[in-house]
């Protein structure tokens, strides 16, 4: 069973951080522990979606555990920037069939998957990749 197909029935809920449901970050945490071994990242279940400058706080807060790569690879963490420089939405790279993939989740959407590539046309925003800095 591939990474995706084991989290695509998780539905979006806003500050969700469990598989009964998840928002962006929430789903980013689940992801890096079960997957990657990441030890649990800090909750920030009281940011919402479209809190923006609350989610950059988050972001801002937990970004001295990872360090910035050019080259993602699967375990990174994918963070989108809008037009005000805030990171306004994460995912998580995971392997695909024949290439890596972005898994996200949305109000509107729920979990899905874009490769790489199609993620960042997507967003058609500044995209940085971040990777856990393991002790």
């Amino acid at each position: 069973m591939s990474i995706a197909h084991e989290y695509a029935a998780i539905p979006y809920v806003d500050g969700g951080r469990t598989r009964a449901g998840a928002d962006c970050w929430g789903l980013v945490r689940l992801v890096l522990l079960e997957q990657f071994g990441v030890p649990w990242l800090a909750e920030w279940g009281d940011v919402f979606d479209g809190q923006h400058e609350r989610i950059h706080a988050a972001f801002t807060a937990s970004r001295p555990e990872f360090y910035q790569v050019r080259d993602p690879q699967a375990g990174d963490v994918v963070c989108v920037f809008n037009a005000e420089g805030w990171c306004a939405h994460v995912g998580v790279v995971i392997p695909g069939d024949t290439c890596h993939i972005v898994m996200h989740t949305r109000p509107d959407a729920g979990v899905s998957t874009l490769s790489v590539q199609r993620f960042a046309r997507f967003y058609d925003h500044r995209i940085e990749y971040w990777r856990y800095a393991y002790d």
